[in-house]
């Protein structure tokens, strides 16, 4: 049983996959910015070491708890695996299950939780923050969008939803603190909209526009105005 409370509070306390695509979201949006077109290859390489770490941790970890305890713990790890890929659930179909776990997980999304006036919350939400400034034209639609980087940003964001699909019953029990992870395809998401859109430029003023003022002229130098 302290087996179990430990390994199940590992689980409750860390969202895996935010402590590589938080990082890596925001380094591969700082090389775009910089025009450094290497971002596949980028997310490749880091996703591998952040990969080789991760479970380099969890085997040291099974390995200091076999000589710590003096017995094999690789069955008890195998057999909590097991339970959560793809332990049942009482009530839950099996052609239900992974639906109604990435479900459980999006309602906890604010402000999906709170129904028909969550929804107006977000609806409210999305047109003062998208709507508003394209009506205003305050931002336009990019003329040359990078879908390459956008569709290495909807690769990543969906990244968490198959980790809640592989992981469903732990997804399903303890979606109040698994939702977090969704944290990295909300950011994914918005750095989509970002590739998406830009500042409206302001028209440029062109030298037929000026004109030279002989009349004004200071003592330092010649002066220039504007004919409107």
């Amino acid at each position: 049983t302290t087996n179990t409370d430990v390994y199940d509070g590992i689980w409750l306390l860390i969202s895996v996959s935010l402590t590589l695509l938080v990082p890596l979201l925001f380094i591969l949006r700082i090389r775009n910015r910089q025009g450094i077109d290497k971002s596949w290859i980028t997310a490749i390489k880091c996703s591998i070491a952040w990969g080789v770490g991760y479970i380099g941790m969890w085997v040291a970890k099974w390995a200091f708890a076999s000589i710590i305890l003096r017995q094999n713990v690789l069955p008890l790890v195998v057999g909590h695996i097991e339970e959560r890929a793809g332990g049942a659930v009482s009530g839950v179909s099996a052609d239900n299950y992974i639906f109604t776990a990435i479900n459980r997980n999006l309602k906890c999304l604010f402000p999906f939780e709170y129904g028909i006036y969550g929804a107006i919350v977000l609806v409210v939400f999305l047109a003062i923050m998208v709507v508003m400034p394209v009506v205003l034209s305050k931002v336009t639609l990019k003329k040359d969008i990078y879908w390459k980087q956008i569709l290495l940003y909807a690769n990543l964001g969906l990244l968490p939803f198959v980790r809640l699909a592989v992981l469903h019953n732990h997804a399903y029990l303890h979606y109040f603190f698994t939702y977090r992870a969704l944290a990295s395809s909300v950011m994914a998401l918005c750095f989509i909209v970002l590739e998406l859109i830009e500042p409206t430029r302001r028209k440029a003023v062109t030298a037929d526009a000026w004109t030279y003022d002989t009349h004004a002229l200071p003592e330092r130098g010649s002066k220039y105005r504007l004919l409107c």
